[in-house]
C-alpha cells in the first residue's frame, strides 16, 4: 500500500515538475489509403488543424480540418502510381505530425482479375495499420515516460520533446515560406526559370491559345460522353487527362506573358535571388531534420533506460 502511495506521489510530482508534458501532445493523424490518379487526400485529424500535402517538399495542397477533424485536401495534380507523399498536420500549441505514404498502384483495367481488387485491399490495409501502429508507438512512448517512477529521467525525455516540438515548428515556418517558390522535382527556382525561358524562345503565344481552345473542346466532349453514359470508364480517364492539359495550357500560357512581360534577363535575375533564398532555406531545414534525428535517438536512449 505504502509503495501505491509513493508511486502515486512520485507521479504527481513528476507531473507538476514537468511543464512540458502538456506540450508534447501531438496532432492526431490518420490518412485514408490513396491511389494513382487520385485528385484529393483524405483522412481525420485534430480539429481545425491545418494539412499540408507534399511530394518531395513540393506543396500540392493545403486545407484546414473540419471541426469533426474531418479534412479532404485538394490537389493541384493527381497522385502518381508509386510516388511518395508526405501528409503533414499542424496546430498551434500541439507537435506536429506528419506521415510519408507510398501511393498504391491504381489499374487501368476495366475487368481486372479478382485477386487484384484483393491485393489492393490488402495493401490498404497495410497503409491503414501502419498509421494506427505509429499513433500507437507515440502514446507508448509518452505513456512510459509518464508512469515512470524515475522523474529526473522523465523530465529528460520531456525536455528532449519539448526541442523537438520547437524545431518542427521551425521547420512548419520554413515551409509556409517555400510554399511560393517550391520547384523541388526540378532543381529549384532558378532551373525552373532556365526552362521556362527556353520554353519561351521556342513557342508563340498564338500556339500556345490554340492547343487550350483544342484541350477545352475535348473536355466538353468527354463531358457530353459521360452524361450519355456516366459509367463510360474510358470518357472518365480521357476526361482526368484533358482537364490536366488544360490546366497545363494555362498554366504555360500564365509562364510566356510573365516572361514577355518582364523581359527574360529580369525574369532570370529574379529566379537567381530566389535560389538563393530557396537554397538558404532548405538547408535550414534539412539542419533541423537533422537535430530532430539526433534528440529522438535520445529520447530513444531514454526509453531503454526506463524500460
Amino acid at each position: 500500500m505504502k509503495k501505491i502511495i509513493l508511486m502515486s506521489v512520485g507521479l504527481s510530482a513528476l507531473l507538476l515538475s514537468s511543464p512540458v508534458l502538456a506540450k508534447s501532445n501531438h496532432v492526431s493523424l490518420k490518412v485514408n489509403p490513396i491511389t494513382g490518379n487520385q485528385t484529393s487526400v483524405n483522412g481525420k485529424t485534430t480539429k481545425l488543424a491545418t494539412i499540408k500535402v507534399l511530394h518531395n517538399k513540393a506543396l500540392l495542397g493545403k486545407g484546414i480540418a473540419s471541426k469533426r477533424g474531418t479534412f479532404k485536401i485538394t490537389l493541384k495534380a493527381p497522385i502518381k502510381n508509386g510516388w511518395k507523399y508526405t501528409i503533414q498536420a499542424t496546430k498551434k500549441g500541439l507537435a506536429a505530425k506528419k506521415y510519408t505514404v507510398t501511393a498504391l498502384y491504381a489499374s487501368t483495367k476495366i475487368d481486372q482479375p479478382h485477386y487484384q481488387d484483393e491485393i489492393h485491399d490488402l495493401q490498404n490495409m497495410i497503409v491503414s495499420l501502419q498509421s494506427q501502429l505509429n499513433d500507437l508507438k507515440n502514446k507508448q512512448s509518452t505513456t512510459t515516460v509518464v508512469n515512470s517512477d524515475n522523474a529526473q529521467t522523465a523530465n529528460t525525455w520531456l525536455a528532449y520533446q519539448k526541442q523537438i516540438d520547437a524545431l518542427n515548428d521551425q521547420i512548419s515556418s520554413i515551409n509556409n515560406q517555400l510554399e511560393d517558390q517550391l520547384h523541388a522535382d526540378n532543381g529549384g527556382p532558378l532551373l525552373t526559370a532556365q526552362m521556362d525561358v527556353s520554353f519561351y524562345n521556342r513557342t508563340n503565344l498564338s500556339d500556345l491559345n490554340n492547343s487550350l481552345t483544342k484541350d477545352q473542346n475535348a473536355v466538353i466532349n468527354d463531358n457530353e460522353l459521360l452524361k450519355q453514359n456516366p459509367n463510360d470508364y474510358t470518357a472518365l480517364i480521357n476526361l482526368q487527362t484533358d482537364e490536366r492539359e488544360v490546366s497545363e495550357d494555362q498554366k504555360n500560357i500564365n509562364t510566356f506573358s510573365e516572361i514577355s512581360s518582364e523581359g527574360v534577363d529580369t525574369y532570370l535575375k529574379n529566379a537567381i535571388t530566389e535560389q538563393s533564398e530557396f537554397d538558404k532555406l532548405n538547408s535550414e531545414s534539412k539542419s533541423l531534420d537533422e537535430q530532430i534525428d539526433e534528440l529522438q535517438r535520445k529520447q530513444a536512449a531514454v526509453l531503454n533506460y526506463l524500460s
